[in-house]
């Protein structure tokens, strides 16, 4: 029986959390191991809500795939492990 609809109705701000909190902690642990912020992120002056700075040289690097070159920059000594990147 699923009951994902009832959740939804009963607590909507409870599944709103649950992919946000996942992709935050995976900044954590991105920040934890490298020292560096994966890209930029800035505070909307209206909501207080953070957002990603869709302007940031790392953030088009993600998205247009090129990852190598992302890594080069995030990690230029090559300290990092494949299994890290992978993971991120």
């Amino acid at each position: 029986m699923d009951i994902s609809h009832l959740l939804k109705e009963a607590a909507p701000s409870l599944c709103d959390f649950r992919s946000s909190d996942v992709f935050n902690l995976g900044i954590l642990l991105f920040l934890t191991i490298t020292g560096v912020e994966p890209f930029t992120r800035l505070i909307c002056e209206e909501s207080g809500k953070i957002i990603i700075d869709t302007d940031c040289p790392l953030y088009k690097l993600l998205l247009e795939s090129k990852f190598d070159t992302y890594w080069t920059l995030i990690d230029p000594d090559s300290r990092l492990s494949a299994n890290f990147k992978n993971l991120f």
